[in-house]
């Protein structure tokens, strides 16, 4: 970036937990610190409209999870469109507000988690089974 926001760079180390990474090489990084790099990447330009976020959880603690859901959440808020593509039906029932299920490339539903997830003849057609613990807070 020509001219970086050096409040908002040293926040985003802070608040994703890279701060102690900031002289490393990203080769370096585990695949969930590597995720995180490019989310304050992202964020760094500060999207207008919104982001896309490709399976986040991926190789996340339960911490940087929740941490995660919660950015996730604070770009709502604050109006912009944060869309996930995600397996991590547990980390989607806490911080989704609607939800598509796909399948073999349709779109076979979609609502709020509550309604999709306790739906049980909707994840019987995907060969899939919601367990209860589902619902437990992450973290």
């Amino acid at each position: 970036m020509k001219e970086p926001n050096e409040e908002l760079y040293r926040w985003l180390l802070g608040e994703l937990g890279l701060a102690r990474y900031e002289t490393s090489s990203p080769l370096l990084l585990s695949e969930g610190e590597k995720k995180r790099l490019c989310l304050a990447m992202v964020l760094m330009h500060q999207p207008r409209h919104g982001i896309l976020l490709d399976e986040p959880t991926l190789g996340q603690d339960d911490r940087h999870r929740v941490l995660l859901g919660n950015m996730a959440s604070a770009l709502a808020q604050a109006g912009r469109v944060v869309v996930v593509a995600t397996h991590d039906l547990a980390w989607a029932a806490h911080y989704a507000t609607q939800m598509v299920v796909l399948h073999e490339g349709r779109i076979i539903a979609n609502g709020s988690p509550s309604m999709l997830l306790r739906d049980p003849s909707l994840w019987q057609h995907v060969h899939l089974r919601v367990p209860e613990w589902i619902w437990e807070p992450i973290g």
